[in-house]
C-alpha cells in the first residue's frame, strides 16, 4: 500500500481486505483475457485454426503487462490468474470444431490435445 500511495482507510472503503482487492484484480484481468481469446477463437471458426493468432492475444494483454506479471502466480482462496488463464484457453480449445475434427480423425484424445494446446499457448503468451 505504501508504494501505491493509497491509505489504509481508502483501501478498506472499497474492499473488505487486501485479498478482496487482489481477487477483484484477478477477475478484471481474466475478463480482459477471455475477451481476447474469444475473438481469436471466433476467427478460427471462420478461417480455420491459425496458431499465429496467439500474437493477437499477446497484443491485447500488453497494456496490462505490469498487473498481469504481478498477479500471475498469486493465489487467493485457491484462485489465481494463472489458473483462470489456463481454464479459459482450455474451455475454448475443447469447444473448437477444428480441434474436435482433428481429435476424431487422428483418434487422439480431445482432452490430451486441449491440455497440450493450452500449455503451449500459455507458454507463448506469458
Amino acid at each position: 500500500m505504501s508504494q501505491s500511495s493509497v491509505g489504509r482507510s481508502t483501501l478498506y472503503e472499497h474492499h473488505y481486505n487486501k485479498y478482496d482487492l487482489v481477487q477483484e484484480m484477478i477477475e478484471e484481468q481474466a475478463t480482459i483475457f477471455q475477451k481476447a481469446v474469444q475473438v481469436r477463437f471466433a476467427n478460427d471458426v471462420q478461417d480455420g485454426f491459425q496458431p499465429e493468432r496467439l500474437a493477437q492475444i499477446v497484443e491485447a494483454l500488453l497494456p496490462n503487462r505490469k498487473a498481469i506479471v504481478a498477479l500471475y502466480h498469486l493465489n487467493v482462496d485457491e484462485d489465481s490468474l494463472e489458473r483462470r488463464y489456463h481454464q479459459i484457453i482450455h474451455e475454448m480449445v475443447v469447444q473448437n470444431q477444428t480441434i474436435k475434427k482433428y481429435a476424431k480423425n487422428t483418434q487422439v484424445s480431445l482432452e490430451y490435445l486441449s491440455d497440450l494446446y493450452t500449455n503451449i499457448a500459455l507458454t507463448q503468451i506469458m
